[in-house]
Formats: C-alpha cells, structure tokens, sequence
C-alpha cells in the first residue's frame, strides 16, 4: 500500500469525534437524571451536610471552586495533581499559538501526501528535505517549555509543603526502626535503647509475627460489626451463612437468624484468638520492625538526623502513621517482597505485550493489505466504508484499551496484596510503578515498535523498499499519530465522563443500600472512597508521553491533547469534589515518582525524535538533535537534584525549630477519619 495513500483523510478522527461527543452528552443526561435517585452514591458529602439537591446545584462549586476551597475540602494531592493538569492547558495552547502557525504551512506545502490529514505529519515530508529543521526547531521549544512546565511544579509543590508545614498541617512524627533484635518484645526497653540526645518516643509499637493471629482479630472485628448493626435495627434478620466445605467451593445452608449466628460464630473466633494469645505469650517473636511516635514532627526528626546511618544495628528512617501499616505483612522480608515484586512486575510486562498484538492490528489495518492470506479480507473490509474502516482500525481498538484499564487497577491491586508490603502507601507506590509500565509498554513502546516493525517488512516484502534501512526511512507516522490523536479523543470523551458516573459503583453501592437494614449500614454501603492519585499518575504519565512525542512531528494532536487534558481535568475535579474522600498527606515520593515518569517520557521522546530526523532528515539533523537532547537532560537532571537537595534542606531547618505537641494542630486532632488508610486495602480491617 502506497505510504502517501491514506483510506481515512481526517485521520479517523470525525467519527471518533461523534461517538464520543454523543456518549459524553448521554453520559451527562444520565448523571443528571440519575444523580437525583442516588444521591447517597453521587452525592455522599452533599447528602452529609443536608445540602438542597437543586439539578445543576454542582456546577458553580465544581466550576468556580477556588485553590483554597479544593484544599480545604480534599487536600493538598488533589491541588496538586490539578495544577499539573491546568500547566499541561497552557503549554498546549502556548505550543498552539506558536507552533502551528509555524509548522503546518511547512508541511502542507511540502508534503508528499494526497491525504488532508497526511499533509499535516512531518513524516510526508519528501526524505532529507530541508522543512524537517522546522519540526527539529518545534522539538526544541518544545522541550523549554515543558522545562517551565515542571520547574513551576516544583516551585509549587515547594510553596504548598511550606505552607503545610507553616500552618501545622504536615505532620508526620513516626520513625520506623529497622534491625531491631526479633528477641527484643519489651516495649519500655526497646523505647530506652532508641532515645537519641534526651528525645523519648511517647509510644512504640514493636511488630510482632503473628499473621494468624491478626486474622482471628479481623474475623473478631467483623462479627462485632455485624451484631452492632443488627442490635440497632432492633428487628429480627434472617440470613444463609456461607461455609466452606471443600478447597474452593462455598455452600449457603438454610436461613438461621443473623443475630444469634454471628454471636456463636463471635464466640469461636474469641476462644481461637485465647489459644493463640497462650501460644504465642510462652514463645513471642518480633518481626524486626518498631514504630516509634514522637511528640512532635521537630523531635523525629531530630532523632532521624542523630541517628546516623546506624546505631546499634538499628537503622532510622521516616514512616507514616501506625494506622496506615498493614501489621500483618511485616512479618515478610524484605528479599521475598522484592522477589515477587520482580515477578509480578515481569507478569505485567508479559500482559502488556500481549495485549498489544490484538490493539496493533487493529490499529494498523492498511499495512495488512497486501500480507498474503489476510490481505484479501482486510481489503475487502475497509473498503467497504470510510466510516466503518474509521470505526474499526481506531476507535475500536482505543475502547478495548479503556476498557482494559477500567479493570487492570484491580488487578494490580491484588498483585500489590500478596506482595506484602507494610504500608498502604508502599502497597500503592507498587501499584502506581505497575500501572505506569503497562501503560508506557502496551500502548506507546510496544504498540510503536509493532506497528513500525510491521509496515517495514511489508514495505520490503512488497518491493516499496529495497533494505530494512532504506523501509525505516520511509514509515508511515501517519498510522501512529491517528492512532494517538483517536486515544486522546476516545480517552477525554468517553472514559473521563464515564469516571463522573461510575456505573460499576453504582450498581455495587445501589445493592449494598438494598441488603443494608439499618442507617448505619446504610452509611458503610455509601462510605467515600478516596481519589487514587497513583492510578491517576501513572495514566497523566503516559499521556504525557504521547504529547511529548508527537507534537513535533504531527503537530495537530495539540488539538486532541488540549481537549484531553480541559475534559479530565473537569472530571476529575468533580470526582474529587463531590464523592471522593479527603486525603490530607502531601505524598512527595508519589509526587517525586510523577516527575520520573515525565522524565522517561522526556527521554523516550528524545529518542524517537533522534531516530526519525536520523532515518528521514539531513543527517546534520540527526546529529544536532542527539548533542541538544543530551545537553537538556543534563541540565533536566541538574534542576531535579537541585529540587531534591533544596527540599532535604528545608527538612533540616524545619527540624530545628521546636514546636511542642500543644501548639501544633494535627491533623488527627481535627478529624480522626483523615489517619485512615488511603483506601480500603483489600482483606484489610482496622483492628
């Protein structure tokens, strides 16, 4: 297939366009006809405050809520994770106004395309052709603007920490110690041998190894739950208990009343947790780990300081509150939990790889027009119809993908759990570092590489090129920039409406307040969950990637990008607003790894950029733009060490300064609910 012929002229983009343009309309219809029927679901902080529920009463608060309301109403995550999203609004139309006035004509005028969508992507551009600096001179300006784009990030996450932190709103006064001899069970000596310079913790919380045990007392915490439930409803219950009677299987017997179930099952799990209370009281082992909690965030500090890299055999180091550890996974070592980390994280590249065969082919249907058996059904195909070709090779594919990732934190979730890590937030970072390279393999590195592999040995296979060298220098970035340019659009208008509705937690929320008898059950079923920013993360991450790397040579995805980055940032402002829960830390290794995410996506547009002025510019191009990029990143990570150096430093004066426990306003003091966990970790109950 002639590589200057493209079957869509839009680029497939209009009928994505449509579709999505009609689903978003449907899609908000339906939030506003449905929200007034499930307002414990939809609106769980409005039902709280007993707020009139007018049809459009959301709209100035979500619209017009200012930096300080969204703070005070979700936390200092949700500025930031915004904030990103309002930069990536202005460089793009900065890149807008600046670049395509500049860019375009060049191409259009020069291009070798017969396609209106071809004439726009550099790539068609006639080989060694002189208009290829101009998308060399875009990747550089480019690059100097995402450099502001992240320094004013920075800058902010910088001011809003002091800010925190001047306002008493940061605080973090827990020490995890490490090494600590699995002997040593003696809460009051184990504080003595950690006291640094006069500085005792008030409380120490040694980690003991019993895993079964935490299990009866989870089973204990939920039978109590259940017989308070019912003793408020005050009615009889009727229920089927499941029981396991063979590996995997449940049985449901007859009905019997809850009531008096759930005090004889309570009363088993008591006896069982006496037993193992007698075991383990003649033989106690400890984990290795304690948690020491200080008076003040000045006096962990100054113990983490004083400490030194060791002492004693025993290593200090920040941790976060006692409440967000997962007791019963620190029992697990560090050896085994980086082993099967690596596992699993090879598993999901396995996923990601083969999840793009089916995606690649279909994204790419042209190139398999002249591959001998198949040729003759993919060109009857999409011949047949514009729109249906449009349908199928791209906005197909990009609602596989959306739906996949709809189900892949869940996933990953579970993949997280048997890694045992001892913390929410550490068992979240896993899956944030999970998600990011699914995304970044399956639809930018692996999905590129598939679909250039296989338009290059068609070219050579069909004679179009006479060497795999002389096939590179001819590939279609056109297929790939549609592609993208489609994923935008399919992403903005349909998967973030479809996050606004949530019709999973609709359905899962509306059943449970059907089971639910009693108002406090009512009040579970409809518990605010918080905003994953993880899995938010990592998706801006690859996004950010894909922008990165098209703009210089198909500059009219600016266009897509812009309306990607408005819609979600709409979406997610609402979610965070109306039904999400609060999150009150910072998380600054969340933050710190967003940043390496943009990093590799930096890179990973650098390379590309390098490979096509390389195989398809002069070759002074090729070599300009490898010394340049080098050069930026040099510089890039100059900033990033200055930023981490500057932050540390910021840590120590603020250490310095000795504000006692009664003249800080902690967080905890202000709304218990706030030291939970940052989500429900799943088999996880507070005991």
């Amino acid at each position: 297939m002639d590589r200057n012929t493209e079957p869509l002229p839009d680029g497939g983009m209009l009928p994505t366009l449509v579709v999505g343009i009609v689903v978003m309309v449907v899609v908000t219809i339906v939030y506003l006809l449905i929200r007034r029927f499930f307002p414990r679901v939809y609106f769980p902080k409005d039902e709280e405050n007993g707020d009139e529920k007018k049809f459009l009463s959301w709209a100035p608060w979500v619209l017009l809520s200012t930096d300080d309301m969204l703070l005070a109403a979700h936390g200092p995550r949700a500025l930031l994770h915004l904030s990103y999203l309002r930069l990536l609004m202005v460089y793009l139309m900065i890149m807008l106004f600046t670049t395509l006035p500049f860019i375009l004509p060049i191409n259009i005028l020069g291009s070798e395309s017969t396609s209106p969508f071809g004439k726009t992507v550099t790539s068609f551009l006639p080989v060694d052709d002189d208009g290829v600096w101009a998308s060399f001179a875009v990747s550089v300006w480019h690059l100097v603007l995402i450099l502001a784009l992240l320094i004013y990030h920075m800058a902010y996450y910088l001011t809003l920490r002091t800010r925190m932190r001047n306002e008493r709103t940061l605080v973090n006064r827990t020490v995890k110690v490490v090494g600590v001899d699995p002997k040593q069970v003696d809460e009051a000596a184990l504080r003595s041998d950690i006291t640094v310079e006069g500085i005792a913790a008030q409380d120490v919380h040694i980690a003991l190894d019993r895993n079964k045990l935490l299990k009866l007392q989870e089973k204990r915490h939920e039978h109590e739950l259940k017989i308070e439930e019912l003793s408020e409803y005050g009615e009889r219950v009727e229920m089927r208990p499941e029981r396991l009677k063979l590996p995997g299987i449940l049985t449901c017997n007859g009905k019997v009343d809850a009531m008096e179930w759930s005090r004889e099952e309570l009363a088993k799990v008591r006896d069982k947790i006496g037993a193992q209370n007698e075991k383990l009281a003649e033989k106690r082992k400890g984990a290795g780990v304690a948690f020491a909690t200080y008076s003040c965030v000045e006096d962990a500090q100054k113990v983490i300081a004083a400490w030194g890299w060791r002492r004693e055999g025993m290593r200090a180091r920040p941790a976060h509150s006692p409440k967000e550890i997962l007791w019963e996974h620190l029992g697990a070592g560090a050896a085994v939990r980086l082993l099967k980390t690596a596992v699993f994280n090879a598993i999901v590249v396995v996923i990601a790889f083969f999840f793009t065969i089916p995606i690649s082919f279909l994204s790419s249907l042209e190139l398999w027009v002249d591959v001998p058996g198949i040729g003759p059904i993919v060109s009857a195909v999409i011949s047949v119809n514009p729109i249906i070709t449009a349908l199928l090779s791209k906005l197909l594919p990009v609602l596989l993908q959306l739906i996949f990732f709809i189900l892949l934190p869940i996933i990953l979730t579970k993949m997280a759990d048997v890694e045992k890590h001892h913390s929410f937030t550490a068992a979240e970072a896993s899956v944030q570092v999970k998600m990011y390279i699914f995304l970044i393999l399956n639809n930018v590195i692996f999905l590129v590489l598939f679909l250039g592999g296989v338009d290059a040995a068609n070219q050579v296979a069909g004679g179009g090129a006479d060497s795999i060298g002389e096939a590179l220098r001819t590939l279609n970035w056109g297929i790939y920039s549609s592609y993208f340019c489609n994923w935008l659009l399919g992403s903005a208008l349909i998967a973030a409406p479809l996050s606004v509705l949530a019709p999973a937690r609709l359905i899962v929320q509306w059943l449970k307040l059907r089971l639910a008898k009693t108002p406090k059950g009512k009040r579970v079923a409809t518990a605010l969950s918080p905003y994953r920013f993880s899995i938010s993360y990592a998706k801006h991450g690859m996004a950010f990637a894909i922008i990165a790397m098209f703009i210089p040579i198909a500059p009219i995805i600016i266009g897509p990008a812009f309306l990607f980055a408005a819609i979600w940032f709409l979406c997610d402002k609402a979610n965070m607003l109306l039904v999400a829960k609060p999150v009150r830390n910072l998380d600054g290794k969340g933050i710190a790894r967003f940043y390496g995410f943009m990093f590799f996506g930096i890179v990973l547009s650098q390379a590309t950029w390098v490979f096509f002025y390389s195989t398809h510019g002069p070759v002074l191009v090729g070599m300009a733009s490898f010394w340049i990029y080098i050069a930026y990143d040099l510089v890039l990570l100059v900033i990033m060490l200055g930023f981490h150096i500057y932050k540390k430093a910021t840590d120590n004066r603020f250490a310095g300064r000795r504000v006692r426990d009664k003249e800080m306003k902690f967080i905890g003091e202000q709304d218990e609910g706030d030291l939970e966990p940052s989500y429900e970790w799943p088999g996880h109950r507070p005991l």
